[in-house]
Order: C-alpha cells, then structure tokens, then sequence
C-alpha cells in the first residue's frame, strides 16, 4: 500500500482515537493530506480506496469513517476532472457531494460505495439507486461511483433502477482511465456524457433486457472512451490490467491478513480462546444491559 494512503489510514485511526465525528473537519483533513501529493500519490489513492481494509470489523467506527473518506476522496477525483466540489456535511437524507461544472451549467450530486474484498453478497439496497435519485433533487444529474468489479456481473434489479431513474454508474477505474489520460473538462470538452448515458441507452433497451448489467456498463464505457478520445478496446484492457495487477495484489494482501489472525488464533490457549470468544460475542456488555431491567426484590423492614 502507498504512504499517502496509508496516512489516510492513519487519519481514521486518529478519527476514532479523539472521538470526531465532524463530516466537515474530515474532509478538510483529508483535503489537507492530499493537497501534498503528487499526480502519481493520487493515482494511487484512486486505485486503493474503493476496498475497505479486512482488519475494519463489520460495522465498527473504522469502517464507517473509511466510507466517508471515500466520499471526500471522489470529490478530489471530480476537483481533477475539472469540476467544483463539495463535500456536503450533512448526512441525512443527502448525497456526500455535490459537484458543478465550471463551463458548461450543469450539477450533479455523488456518494461512493465501497467494499471489503470478503463481502460477497450484494443486493440492491448496496447500491441505494432510488435514494440517489431522491437526493438529486433540483440537480440535473446523480452519480454512484463503486469499484467495476463489485457490480453484479449479470444481471440485477439495479440495472433496471438505472434506466428508470436516470442516474449514473461510474466505477473508479472509469474515473482512473479519465484521470490517467490528464482528461478536464474544459471550455471546449464537457464530460456531460457520463451523466447521461443511461437516459440515451434506456430508449434502446426492451423490458426483457432492463436488468442485464452489459447494457449499462456498454454505455458507460462507450462514454468514458468519448471523452477521453479513446478506444473501447483501450479502456477494456485498462480494467483487466488493473484486476490482474493491482487487484490481485491487494487480494493477497488482504488474505494475508486473515491467514495471520488464524496463526494468532492457534497461539491461544483454551481460556484465552474461550475469553476472546466471550469478548467477540460482547456477552458480558448484552448481560449487564438486561440486567437494568431486573427488578431487584425489596428489603422488608423489620
């Protein structure tokens, strides 16, 4: 893993040590460690935050502020892109960013989805379609942006939200083709495109074929690939190079993780694997709390 990334992951531990929970001071830390990094530090964050590292316990504080790290680190990657950003501080019943284009009027709203290499089961509510399509609200446009390969590689309910809703998927290695090609919006080039993509190619698509994940990710390549005046073929090769490389070895590093904590588990002895057991099931924390409820028998007096 790179420095800089691993300095993100140091800012969470930091997060979590002091108890902070601004969504506006977090972004302004990670405004503030990436303002250093050069163009290749970048790259490599982009190519990194779309895992949620294996030694973040499921729902634990560590992971739901590596979610929201990823939220400021897409509206970096839109900030490359050319557009204005912002990290919205408000977490109800909003989208994590907004974002403007400089030239060309438009807006947009966009929140990221990340995942753990071990996650395996994903439904549609991974991929809250309908709830980004609410948070548009006045905005013209709505993007998801999740890891290509996290998406359903078939055929799902999702795909079908897309074309009724309107709004975008992009993935992270899209944005990291856009961003290694040095692709911005300019006076001259509008990457409006990879917004509307699933309005143009839902007037194509029959109801039988709603829910096939080749539609939509063929717009969507073919989208990347106009802005960035590329081939497909191109941008094809880009996403398998970047599973059969990086992909990979952060796999193994991710497997090395787990392979370690079995070497520790059969280091235990019996009581400390019964204790670790009892404390992983926090059973003593559940006890106490039914414990208030007990109604404790009354002294009589004599």
């Amino acid at each position: 893993m790179s420095n800089k990334y691993n300095e993100l992951l140091g800012l969470i531990d930091t997060w979590v040590g002091e108890e902070i929970h601004d969504f506006k001071r977090m972004s302004k830390d990670v405004e503030s460690s990436l303002s250093s990094a050069t163009n290749d530090e970048f790259i490599e964050i982009v190519k990194q935050i779309g895992i949620i590292p294996e030694k973040y316990d499921h729902d634990s504080t560590h992971e739901k502020l590596y979610a929201k790290m990823s939220d400021c680190v897409i509206a970096l990657i839109f900030n490359n892109l050319g557009f204005q950003t912002v990290v919205l501080t408000e977490r109800a019943d909003a989208a994590d960013v907004t974002g403007k284009s400089v030239f060309h009027g438009y807006d947009f709203v966009a929140d990221a989805k990340v995942f753990r290499l071990s996650r395996t089961a994903k439904n549609q509510k991974d991929f809250k379609i309908p709830s980004m399509s609410h948070w548009k609200k006045d905005s013209d446009y709505a993007m998801l942006v999740a890891p290509y390969y996290q998406y359903p590689n078939t055929s799902s309910q999702i795909y079908k939200q897309v074309l009724d809703t309107g709004v975008a998927l992009s993935s992270f290695e899209h944005l990291l083709f856009l961003l290694t090609n040095n692709i911005k919006e300019t006076k001259n080039i509008s990457l409006r495109s990879l917004f509307e993509y699933p309005k143009k190619i839902s007037k194509k698509i029959t109801t039988a074929d709603a829910k096939k994940a080749k539609n939509i990710f063929d717009g969507l390549d073919t989208a990347t690939c106009m802005v960035a005046e590329k081939k497909v073929n191109d941008l094809i090769a880009f996403k398998n190079l970047f599973m059969d490389s990086f992909v990979s070895l952060r796999a193994k590093e991710e497997k090395a993780y787990w392979l370690n904590e079995i070497e520790k588990i059969n280091k235990l002895s019996l009581q400390e694997a019964r204790d670790a057991l009892i404390e992983n099931k926090k059973i003593k924390s559940k006890i106490n709390s039914i414990e208030a409820f007990i109604v404790k028998p009354k002294v009589k007096k004599s």
